[in-house]
């Protein structure tokens, strides 16, 4: 374990600001406070994991400002930040795979001109869900 201490340190802080700082600051106001019934997972549940993807860009972006301005503080909450994104992208996925175990698609997705096979498959996916 104490090989891995300085990652649990870091993943750590990701938890305390989901659940008590920012996250739950902004984002769970009136609602359960499950991380699972935060918007970006609801959004993403409506929208697939770009949104969540997205979300972790931006805020990956945003760290070379605070680390320019040498605010390393703000520049580590952003990285948390984006460490959260990925992991709610790694729970929806595990949705949709769970919800693919439980309602095998009856006909392959059916593929659109500018849609890509994997935004098919999960529009396939979201079908099934719903």
């Amino acid at each position: 374990m104490s090989d891995y201490q300085k990652l649990q340190t870091v993943l750590a802080h990701v938890i305390a600001q989901v659940a008590d700082g920012k996250g739950a600051q902004r984002h769970a106001i009136g609602l359960p406070r499950a991380f699972e019934r935060q918007p970006m997972l609801e959004i993403s549940r409506m929208v697939g994991p770009g949104f969540q993807l997205g979300q972790a860009m931006k805020k990956a972006q945003e760290v070379y400002g605070f680390f320019d301005a040498k605010d390393y503080d703000k520049a580590k909450d952003e990285i948390f930040g984006a460490i959260a994104y990925l992991a709610g992208a790694v729970i929806l996925i595990d949705e949709y795979k769970e919800a693919a175990k439980i309602k095998a698609p009856t006909e392959p997705a059916k593929v659109q001109p500018g849609v890509s096979p994997l935004q098919a498959a999960m529009r396939k996916a979201d079908e099934n869900i719903g």
